[in-house]
């Protein structure tokens, strides 16, 4: 795990404002005052990036970024509450274009 400051965390991974850590075979984060974030922001950030260290160790060939990103917030403390929340709130859904009882080959 490396630490950094925000500008050297931007400058060395190029990553959006909006990310609070990045993962490239080490977990990179800056450390904007983390302490003084809320309560459980520094537990949350590590656990999701050291989900994606582990399924880098598990699946070196790589997983579908959806499959990464998920189970990464999955893992994260509250991380279920997360995502049932956010998913009760939308009413967008991905559309199945095709499906194996509709076929007619």
């Amino acid at each position: 795990m490396v630490l950094y400051t925000e500008e050297q965390f931007r400058d060395t991974t190029r990553s959006p404002s909006w990310a609070a850590a990045a993962y490239d075979g080490r977990i990179r984060i800056p450390m904007r005052g983390a302490l003084d974030q809320k309560p459980g922001e520094l537990e949350r950030v590590l656990t999701h990036e050291l989900t994606h260290a582990m399924i880098r160790a598990i699946a070196p060939r790589g997983v579908p970024t959806w499959l990464n990103e998920g189970l990464a917030v999955l893992f994260e403390p509250d991380g279920t509450e997360w995502a049932a929340t956010t998913l009760s709130g939308s009413t967008e859904r991905i559309r199945s274009t095709s499906s194996p009882a509709a076929s007619t080959t």
